[in-house]
């Protein structure tokens, strides 16, 4: 199984999103995954927000997240990422 693990690792995930290759949900949550690894980047932190949402923490069902899946990968990918 690949592991998940960098900001890179989270932009070919939402890729795969954008595709419809992968399901939004299990992305965000793989996302979400990584987010914690890394110390939660600001970049990740809408994607984060909505794996919360997906019915663990936040009310909302997974299918009500997907739009805002979907708008949040976009705007990742529009991020341009600070080497520290």
């Amino acid at each position: 199984m690949r592991k998940y693990e960098t900001i890179e690792d989270a932009k070919l995930l939402v890729s795969d999103i954008l595709s419809e290759s992968l399901d939004p949900n299990l992305g965000c949550s793989l996302i979400e995954k990584i987010a914690a690894k890394l110390g939660y980047p600001e970049p990740l932190e809408g994607l984060v927000a909505l794996a919360h949402e997906q019915g663990r923490h936040g009310g909302r069902s997974a299918d009500d997240c997907v739009d805002d899946i979907f708008l949040a990968c976009q705007q990742l990918l529009t991020v341009k990422m600070v080497n520290r």
